[in-house]
């Protein structure tokens, strides 16, 4: 009986941040919402928003899901002026990009929810979002990713026939694409 808890305890060790690595997640967290702050209060501030977005380019699987989990609470800042648009398009939708073609899927996941708290301003991502769709169709990052290609709304009416097809190969993905389909739809019957 001790063999098998000492095994349990030595096999599950590892997974368990230290003191050291619990100290450096709580300073990043601190870093990127003082970073986050600065951006909400300036959209445009184009240097702000790269050190943000350059946590995507950390080693640690835990530190670019963060940045994502911190950067869907923006998602109306950057709608808010021309300014703050271009810096989206230069600086986060690249990122958001890169984020779904993340080999963790908990980063997939977290640029999929980014995605989607951006509406209109991901529909450039609308490609690397159905791959992350049809990628993942049996767990949250697709369920997420077909989310966020109907926030995108009637910009994403060519996405239509790929989110039906999904629908149908997968039960489920099947509500997600349904409820996609039936947002992109009414706003594109509203018209302009």
């Amino acid at each position: 009986m001790l063999t098998l808890i000492l095994f349990l305890v030595f096999m599950f060790l590892p997974s368990i941040p230290d003191y050291a690595e619990i100290h450096r997640r709580e300073s990043e967290i601190a870093k990127l919402g003082q970073l986050a702050d600065r951006i909400q209060h300036e959209p445009s501030d184009a240097a702000s928003t790269r050190e943000f977005i350059a946590y995507l380019d950390h080693h640690e699987e835990w530190d670019r899901t963060q940045m994502f989990a911190q950067l869907k609470h923006l998602g109306k800042t950057f709608q808010e002026t021309a300014e703050a648009h271009a810096n989206f398009k230069q600086n986060v939708l690249p990122a958001i990009k890169k984020g779904l073609k993340d080999s963790s899927g908990h980063v997939q996941r977290e640029a999929a929810l980014a995605a989607g708290a951006f509406g209109s301003l991901s529909k450039d991502a609308l490609p690397e979002l159905l791959d992350a769709m049809n990628a993942n169709a049996h767990n949250d990052t697709g369920w997420f990713a077909a989310d966020a290609i109907g926030s995108i709304g009637p910009q994403a009416i060519d996405a239509v026939p790929a989110l039906e097809k999904a629908g149908k190969k997968s039960s489920s993905l099947a509500n997600r694409t349904r409820r996609a389909i039936e947002r992109i739809r009414a706003g594109a019957d509203k018209g302009p």
